[in-house]
Parts: C-alpha cells; sequence; structure tokens
C-alpha cells in the first residue's frame, strides 16, 4: 500500500493561518495520510534577512501544529545550519521513510517565477509530486508533471504579517492563538507591539 505523505516547507517568519489551511485543503484533496511542515535555515531565493531566527521560526511552527496529529515538524534543515535547499531534504527523507512512501511537495504559486532557480529541479520533480496552490496575482501556468490545486482560501502571507507589525497593526486572526503570546514575548524586546 503507498503511504501518501505531503511536505509543506517555507521559511515560515512567521507560520500563520494560511499555512495552515492550505495544509487542510491539500490533505483532503489528495487523501494525504500526513503533512511534514519543514521550515528552512536560510532560504537560498529570499534576500531579505527573516525577521525571526530560524530556532523561533521552529518553536512556533512547533506550537502551530501541535494539536493536529496529522502534522509533524522536521527539523532536518534547520539543525544543517546553512542554505536550505529541497533537493537535499527530499533525498533525505527518502531515505528516511518506506521506498511505498510518495511525496507531494505544496507550494504557492508565487513560487513559480523562481522555480527554474532552484537547484537540481528536474531530479526533485522526480523525487515528488510537486502540488501548486494557486494564489491571487501569481502566475497559475504549472510546470510539466506538477499539479494545481484550487482553494477559496483568504490570501494572507507573511510579508503581510510583517509590514502590519511595522506599521503597528493587529495581526490577531492572522497567525494561530497558540503562537501569538510568544510573538508578543518576542517583539517586546524590539519595541514592536503585537496584538
Amino acid at each position: 500500500m503507498i503511504r501518501k505523505i505531503g511536505i509543506l516547507g517555507g521559511t515560515f517568519d512567521p507560520i500563520h493561518i494560511g499555512h495552515l489551511l492550505i495544509a487542510k485543503q491539500c490533505q483532503d484533496l489528495l487523501g494525504l495520510e500526513k503533512i511534514i511542515f519543514v521550515p528552512c535555515f536560510i532560504s537560498p531565493l529570499k534576500r531579505n534577512k527573516p525577521m525571526l531566527d530560524a530556532a523561533t521560526r521552529l518553536k512556533l511552527v512547533k506550537m502551530a501544529v501541535q494539536d493536529n496529529k496529522a502534522y509533524e515538524v522536521l527539523d532536518w534543515e534547520v539543525k544543517q545550519g546553512k542554505v536550505s535547499y529541497t533537493i537535499d531534504t527530499l533525498k533525505f527523507l527518502k531515505q528516511k521513510y518506506p521506498v511505498n512512501t510518495r511525496f507531494y511537495f505544496i507550494s504557492g504559486s508565487d513560487v513559480l517565477k523562481h522555480l527554474e532557480k532552484w537547484r537540481k529541479v528536474d531530479e526533485l520533480f522526480k523525487l515528488c509530486q510537486f502540488i501548486v496552490v494557486k494564489r491571487p496575482c501569481f502566475s497559475t501556468k504549472v510546470p510539466k508533471g506538477a499539479v494545481l490545486v484550487e482553494t477559496n482560501i483568504t490570501d494572507i502571507s507573511s510579508t503581510q504579517i510583517k509590514q502590519r507589525l511595522k506599521q503597528g497593526k493587529s495581526i490577531r486572526y492572522m497567525v494561530p492563538d497558540s503562537i501569538l503570546s510568544c510573538l508578543i514575548k518576542y517583539f517586546q524586546n524590539k519595541k514592536i507591539k503585537v496584538f
């Protein structure tokens, strides 16, 4: 019997409701046994330094998914302490899981503009089924071999959350309640109000 496992990788700076809703919708639509959340240490394609350090981002992801038995967090990329490449993570997971496991890498359509820059992207497509979740204002022309998933989920991004924090606006209901108090503590020293 084939095991179907979803992988949701990203910076998660911070993790938000959109990540969790996308994970759930893909799990239901594709019949995935579980979703593995993979926070990166450093993204090779993002020029800006993350707002939150890697250890905090990892902690918040764990807190956000802890009440769902079908969600798991892989700390492998953070523990590597270097630029994170999806191809390396997939190879690691292929060795960790039995041969009857099929992986589904879940990503938003916003990454399509950079996909050709991903390390060994052709090999990556051989190791997993690539799932593209449609996001407003981004291309929906998916590469050969990828599957487009349409959602009716409100578009929330980590970029929006960071902008709201800088403007002193509330991020309540954009992030899980389970991580809100942790974000408040984190930003107290930076004199940024989180409410």
